[in-house]
C-alpha cells in the first residue's frame, strides 16, 4: 500500500498502535520567529524518555532532553538552553511537539524526536520508540513591517530569559552612524550613545525586559524612519551560567507610507515575531477489522 511522503500515520491492528513518521517533514521560518515542530504519539503507555536530537551537532547532548518525569538540562546542547520547551510540558494526549525559540540562520537542519516507552508487565505491548524528524530552514531576511506616518511602531523582539544581559542594542544600519536608535548597558538605557534622530522617540515596551521582552516602540513616525533596525543583545557569561548565548539578533525592514496621518501601532506584513510556525501534519488512520 502507498502512503504520502512525509505524512505521520497511526495503524490500529487488534488494538496496538504504531506510530511512525515518513520522510522528515518540510519547515521554513524566518530569522526571529519561534517554530513548532508537531510531534503526537500513544497515550496509553508510560513514557521512559524523550529526547529531541539535531545530527549535525556532533555531539552527545540534545536540543532536548526529558526522563524520570522531568526535563534534564545537564544534557541539553548550549545552543539550546533557554530557547526550546515542550508545547505541552505534561504531554497530554501524546503531544511531544518542541517549540523552538528566536530560530537563526544556525538553526537550519535536521531535527528528529525519539520517544521510549516502558514496557512494564501491565502494558505489554507497549511499544518500544516513536520517531518524528523534521528538516527546517530558516531565512536571513528581516520581518516587514509597514506604518503610516504618524503612528507608533513596535518592533517585537523576544530571547532568553535565564541569562544576565549585558547590553541592548537597537541600531538603524543605513544611519552611518556609531549613534544607536536604543542603547542600554549596566542596567539603564544610555542616551549619551543614541541618535538624534531617536531621542525622545523610542523605548522598550518592557524597560524591565520581563520573560526576555527587548521589543522597541517607535513612536510618530516619518517617511525617514523607512529602512532596516537590527536588534543585538549581549550576554553576561556568568560562572552560574555557564552556557548563557553572547548574542541574540532581531532583524526588521520598516516601510512607512506618506498620506494621512495613522493612528495607534502599526501591523506586521507578515509573522510577528512571538508568533509560532505551525507545522500541518496529515493523519491517516486504518482501521483494519478481523
Amino acid at each position: 500500500m502507498h502512503y504520502f511522503k512525509s505524512v505521520f500515520f497511526t495503524l490500529i491492528v487488534q488494538g496496538i498502535i504504531t506510530a511512525a513518521c515518513g520522510d522528515p517533514l518540510k519547515v521554513q521560518a524566518q530569522s526571529g520567529q519561534n517554530v513548532l515542530l508537531k510531534c503526537l504519539g500513544h497515550t496509553h503507555y508510560p513514557i521512559e524518555a524523550v529526547k529531541w536530537l539535531k545530527p549535525d551537532l556532533r555531539s552527545d547532548h540534545y536540543v532536548y532532553f526529558y526522563r524520570e518525569k522531568r526535563p534534564v538540562e545537564y544534557y541539553q546542547h548550549e545552543d539550546f538552553v533557554g530557547r526550546v520547551e515542550l508545547r505541552d510540558p505534561q504531554m497530554t494526549d501524546g503531544d511531544f511537539s518542541l517549540i523552538l525559540k528566536n530560530v537563526t540562520i544556525n538553526d537550519t537542519g535536521r531535527y528528529e524526536c525519539e520517544i521510549s516507552y516502558s514496557n512494564t508487565e501491565r502494558v505489554k505491548q507497549a511499544p518500544s520508540k516513536l520517531y518524528c524528524s523534521f528538516d527546517l530552514k530558516v531565512d536571513e531576511d528581516p520581518l516587514k513591517v509597514q506604518a503610516k506616518s504618524g503612528q507608533n511602531v513596535l518592533l517585537k523582539c523576544l530571547g532568553p530569559t535565564h541569562s544576565p544581559i549585558e547590553a541592548v542594542k537597537w541600531m538603524k544600519p543605513d544611519r552611518r552612524s556609531d549613534h544607536y536608535v536604543f542603547f542600554y548597558r549596566e542596567k539603564r538605557p544610555v542616551e549619551y550613545y543614541q541618535h538624534e534622530d531617536f531621542v525622545g522617540r523610542v523605548e522598550l515596551r518592557d524597560p524591565q525586559m520581563t520573560d526576555g521582552d527587548f521589543s522597541l516602540i517607535l513612536k510618530n513616525v516619518t517617511i525617514n524612519d523607512t529602512g532596516r533596525y537590527d536588534c543585538e543583545i549581549s550576554y553576561s557569561n556568568a560562572k552560574r551560567v555557564k552556557h548563557a548565548p553572547s548574542k541574540l539578533y532581531c532583524s526588521f525592514e520598516l516601510k512607512v507610507d506618506e498620506g494621512p496621518e495613522g493612528s495607534g501601532f502599526a501591523s506586521i506584513l507578515q509573522l510577528e515575531k512571538h508568533l509560532i510556525l505551525t507545522v500541518s501534519i496529515a493523519t491517516v488512520v486504518i482501521l483494519i477489522v478481523f
